[in-house]
């Protein structure tokens, strides 16, 4: 399997899937069998009956398939990429002069902005049952990195789903419905040192995973479905 990150192969092999960081600076899709492909994606959702809301990500971690006449976007959601040039605010630790961001209220609700709307896009495409209830993200700033978990209730779709607002009252109220969003986060790395390189590829891999299981999940419960129909059928 060839894992491609930075356009740079990891491992050699034949297998059509491969994993790329793209970059929407190169929209290069189509590309020829020896060369890393790269990609721009524009999600478009609609909340609570709103008119349609786009976002375009500025890269991530998608999945492609190389087929005859080059590669195509087969998996374009495993990761999103929230870039900025550089933060507003540093802190430096006193005791270490370690120095990291600080993420203001206006960049943490844009990456809540860039996780609902993808997720959104993600119902349409796949179908609500087989949709796993998280999105990741990458924070980017300058030569620091953060990666982001968001993990969506169990109700949370039909909040999004509600267009009147006593509706969605109703629905937070409800203690048995699960309208929440978790937001899980790593610390952020420095790519300026080798520790912060190291763990950066560790997150990026340990996600790959975690795709690669929770795919394998859905397709045995896809197939598990079909076998209970058809025998439902068969009744």
């Amino acid at each position: 399997m060839e894992r491609y990150l930075a356009e740079t192969p990891l491992a050699l092999g034949e297998d059509k899937l491969t994993y790329v960081i793209h970059w929407p600076a190169k929209q290069t899709t189509g590309l020829g069998r020896g060369k890393a492909p790269s990609a721009s994606l524009r999600s478009a959702a609609c909340i609570n009956n709103l008119d349609t809301i786009v976002a375009e990500d500025d890269g991530g971690i998608c999945e492609m398939l190389r087929e005859n006449t080059g590669w195509a976007m087969q998996s374009p959601y495993l990761a999103c990429l929230e870039a900025k040039r550089a933060f507003k605010y540093l802190h430096i630790d006193d005791k270490s002069e370690e120095v990291r961001p600080v993420v203001s209220n206006e960049t943490l609700a844009q990456c809540f902005g860039e996780a609902i709307i993808t997720w959104t896009a993600k119902r349409k495409s796949m179908g609500q049952e087989l949709l796993p209830r998280s999105v990741f993200l990458i924070a980017a700033a300058s030569t620091f990195l953060r990666f982001l978990h968001c993990h969506f209730g169990s109700h949370y779709a039909e909040l999004v789903d509600a267009t009147e607002g006593e509706d969605q009252k109703a629905l937070i109220a409800d203690s048995e419905k699960d309208t929440y969003v978790y937001m899980q986060s790593s610390k952020w790395l420095n790519l300026q040192s080798t520790r912060g390189r190291r763990i950066a590829l560790c997150h990026v891999l340990a996600l790959l995973r975690w795709h690669d299981e929770h795919e394998s999940s859905s397709e045995r419960a896809s197939i598990d479905g079909d076998i209970s129909m058809e025998g439902g059928d068969g009744e």
